[in-house]
């Protein structure tokens, strides 16, 4: 007999966070911060409605989904805006009715962009499929290197003569791995803004529980779920620098950027080849670059885990409309028109603010 029940995250029992923990260990695929209780827990303390359903079968809990509900009957992920993992845990090769799950929850509508795993009882509810790339940084500094250097020939060179260069000319390079430092962080986060605001692109930066949030877990000390700020410097400049969300063995890229002032020392690369350094010196596993096409992390990627986006939606047509254009989007942003379309599209957007203020002022 199957038994749903949901329930306020705020509100959640020691034996609810135990079943959890425990279903977490019988499918350790789901490593993965964002499916960590305290994330969870953590995100429920700045957004309200964050809700924790679980399924129960023959006296175990088999599947748990972690959920925020909007206007009383819609789901969408929890943190949707920072969440590079999202969806449901269960036991590999577990099966289950999203559609008798969404019923019993009184949902009509959960909609998700970073559904992990990509195959099982969500996948015909999909429009489209991304991968996140990630590094293997397994046995320690020296192992993960052997490994790194035997698949990239350049690699090697290419950092000493970075490193030197920048030694020569601004200070010698210092890394903190686990920095604690709100200005720093603050740094980061304007480097970030400002490069996305100079392509034209969307994000969530400014956002103030984004920033409470990005804020907050770097001061958490919970070995399932916490931020952590990796910081390279020339000197006493700091020039590149990652935020990550750390489990036991995953570290999670959330941001990285860099001041473009040193943009010709390749500060983007050396940053993120120290992080993988520091990680594999520390015992993580593996690094999670997040999805995205981005050339460095094609280059240096070990495994790619499929992310799909879609929505299970219990009205028929709206969900056969919204399917219907979702895939014929996806369908041209993967076509040849695509790339020039888009750069139109930015310089568009970073021009038409310019063109109204001229025209106000006539």
């Amino acid at each position: 007999m199957k038994k749903w029940t949901t329930t306020r995250i705020d509100d959640l029992a020691p034996s609810s966070l135990a079943a959890w923990r425990g279903l977490l260990e019988r499918a350790p695929h789901y490593e993965s911060p964002y499916f960590a209780p305290e994330y969870v827990q953590f995100v429920g303390i700045l957004l309200p409605n964050i809700e924790v359903a679980m399924m129960e079968q023959a006296g175990e809990v088999q599947v748990i989904l972690p959920f925020e509900r909007v206007e009383g009957k819609f789901a969408i992920p929890v943190g949707r805006m920072v969440a590079d993992y999202q969806g449901a845990i269960y036991p590999e090769g577990f099966d289950f009715d999203v559609v008798e799950m969404l019923r019993a929850l009184k949902l009509r509508k959960w909609k998700f962009d970073h559904l992990f795993p990509a195959e099982g009882p969500f996948e015909k509810w999909c429009w489209t499929d991304w991968t996140s790339p990630q590094i293997e940084v397994h046995g320690g500094r020296e192992a993960f290197l052997e490994r790194l250097y035997g698949s990239h020939k350049n690699i090697r060179r290419n950092m000493i003569k970075a490193e030197r260069k920048l030694a020569r000319d601004v200070g010698e390079l210092q890394v903190n791995f686990d920095s604690r430092d709100d200005a720093q962080l603050k740094q980061l986060l304007d480097w970030k803004c400002s490069q996305y605001e100079v392509a034209g692109r969307q994000h969530p930066f400014r956002i103030d529980w984004v920033r409470e949030f990005i804020f907050g877990a770097m001061h958490l000390d919970s070995p399932h779920f916490r931020g952590n700020l990796s910081v390279v410097s020339a000197g006493d400049i700091p020039i590149a620098m990652e935020y990550s969300l750390h489990s036991h063995q995953v570290s999670h890229v959330l941001i990285s950027a860099y001041d473009i002032e040193y943009a010709k020392y390749s500060p983007g690369l050396v940053c993120c080849f120290q992080h993988l350094c520091a990680c594999a010196e520390h015992g993580f596993n593996v690094v999670d670059l997040g999805k995205g096409l981005e050339d460095y992390k094609q280059r240096l990627v070990t495994r790619a885990p499929r992310l799909r986006e879609g929505c299970v939606d219990l009205f028929s047509p709206r969900r056969i409309f919204e399917h219907s254009v979702q895939q014929s989007r996806y369908r041209f942003l993967r076509s040849r028109w695509s790339p020039p379309v888009k750069r139109f599209a930015r310089t568009t957007a970073s021009v038409l603010p310019s063109i109204r203020r001229l025209l106000l002022m006539r």
